[in-house]
């Protein structure tokens, strides 16, 4: 007879728990995505993983999957980030070097065309 409320106080808890560890990823996305006094940000292309952790699920297991699987969802779109982040990065520094390339060839034709 005390099982029962004891599983539902148990489930509570760890939806609680679930809450404040997304929260705190989020947090820390949050710290890690700001660069340079920029934010970066992509924005995922709907609202699933929000309207998944609205779900209300009575089935212990099924909550606990669904929560988990939303938080996977979350850490795709961190590595979608920083995939992001790197290869706009690497296009920075590629067109940097190609710049720096094309002034020292200028260069170097200037002084060539005088000798």
């Amino acid at each position: 007879l005390m099982a029962l409320p004891i599983a539902i106080i148990g489930q509570q808890f760890q939806n609680a728990y679930e809450m404040r560890d997304m929260q705190d990823a989020k947090h820390r996305l949050q710290t890690r995505l700001q660069a340079n006094g920029e934010v970066w940000s992509l924005i995922p292309g709907s609202n699933v993983v929000d309207r998944l952790k609205k779900v209300e699920i009575k089935d212990p297991a099924l909550a606990h999957s669904v929560a988990a699987f939303s938080t996977k969802l979350e850490e795709v779109w961190e590595q979608r980030e920083k995939v992001s982040r790197a290869l706009r990065l690497e296009m920075e520094v590629k067109q940097a070097h190609a710049e720096k390339t094309t002034e020292l060839l200028s260069r170097l034709l200037s002084v060539s065309t005088r000798w």
